[in-house]
């Protein structure tokens, strides 16, 4: 699992972990951690390695036992502040 910009920037430490996934007729959900480290610039933020832990949930639509489309919602406020971005 990748945390990313477009021009994927933020490297994950590892394939994350998924926490919980659930199934309902044509929806299911993944609840998810991954780590990593800021190796590039981004978003105006000079890089310094510095670890940053993200949790986030993915959503699936299902269709004939397929995956038609996917929507990711993650803690992009909690990321920015432990990248610096953000101010608590």
């Amino acid at each position: 699992m990748r945390l990313a910009d477009s021009s994927g920037r933020v490297s994950s430490s590892g394939p994350g972990h998924f926490n919980r996934l659930k199934q309902r007729r044509d929806l299911a959900t993944t609840r998810w951690v991954v780590t990593g480290s800021l190796q590039q610039d981004f978003m105006g933020i000079s890089a310094s390695g510095q670890t940053i832990r993200v949790e986030g949930m993915n959503f699936y639509c299902l269709k004939d036992g397929r995956v038609t489309d996917v929507w990711t919602q993650f803690d992009g406020v909690a990321m920015m502040r432990q990248l610096g971005a953000i101010r608590t």
